[in-house]
């Protein structure tokens, strides 16, 4: 395989992170996020729990439905802090 093709391709481990990022976190606590809305910048918020499911405390809009948020969000990402 040449250095091109290799350089195009990503490992199945790494694929399946990237993959992982896509999907709203099913957890509370501190979380990192970026979007097309923060120029991808890693971004980060508390993730909470209330008799309505899971809440984001944003310090734009407060608090707001997980699913909300998400799903107003151009090409959002998520992962833990390390």
């Amino acid at each position: 395989m040449s250095q091109e093709e290799n350089a195009g391709r990503v490992s199945i481990p790494l694929q399946r992170e990237l993959e992982a990022r896509k999907q709203k976190p099913t957890e509370t606590g501190l979380w990192l996020y970026r979007c097309a809305e923060t120029d991808n910048e890693w971004q980060s918020i508390i993730i909470t729990i209330s008799k309505d499911g899971l809440l984001v405390n944003c310090r734009y809009l407060g608090f707001t439905r997980l699913d909300d948020f998400h799903d107003g969000l151009t090409g959002i990402e998520w992962r833990r802090p390390q």
